[in-house]
């Protein structure tokens, strides 16, 4: 099963979407199994790391399509974003 597309080679479809600068699903894809696991009190640790990194790329992506700015100074603790 592991070789059973090869030659072929089809990218995740959230590397397609970070390619193209398009947002990505790491809520629904990753999120919901999060959920599930904490429901079931089922420790998560590399799949929350991998969680938390995806949504900083999101953010980032967020900020290029101008959804959001940042601060020209670093703003205090209570500081909230405003998405437009």
């Amino acid at each position: 099963m592991i070789r059973s597309d090869d030659p072929n080679f089809y990218a995740p479809s959230m590397l397609v979407d970070l390619r193209k600068g398009n947002f990505i699903e790491y809520q629904v894809i990753l999120g919901n199994a999060l959920k599930v696991a904490k429901k079931n009190n089922v420790p998560t640790p590399t799949l929350t790391v991998l969680f938390n990194l995806l949504h900083l790329i999101q953010m980032r992506t967020m900020e290029e399509h101008k959804k959001f700015e940042l601060p020209e100074v670093r703003p205090s603790p209570d500081y909230k974003i405003e998405f437009k």
